[in-house]
């Protein structure tokens, strides 16, 4: 499992990256050029992260990981595909969260 100070340091490595609060202490997100590409929700007892991504890409991970990815929670019907909130438990391995991580900063800059 990635420590939460390990993904909001890989997070901000990306170039112009940032942490902002728009939404109270919780969730800590992370932008680029004044858009969100991940948010970290830190409870330890709901541990997650909300990443953008590409429908199908979104798509393929939600069938590989069924109970570890998710479509994101809290985003309007309309924008679920866009978006995979990541369980951050054992299950799932740091390499690949970070893969995820990178192409939602990548989804982001393509826009």
């Amino acid at each position: 499992m990635l420590k939460l100070n390990k993904i909001v340091d890989y997070c901000l490595s990306k170039e112009g990256a940032y942490i902002d609060f728009p939404f109270g202490d919780i969730p800590i997100c992370v932008k680029y050029n004044k858009h969100i590409f991940a948010e970290i929700y830190p409870n330890s007892d709901d541990y997650k992260i909300t990443l953008r991504c590409e429908p199908e890409i979104g798509k393929m991970y939600r069938e590989k990981y069924p109970d570890i990815i998710i479509p994101g929670y809290h985003a309007p019907l309309k924008q679920r595909k866009y978006k995979n909130t990541i369980k951050l438990d054992n299950k799932i391995i740091g390499k690949e969260i970070k893969n995820l991580i990178d192409q939602s900063y990548e989804t982001l800059l393509g826009k």
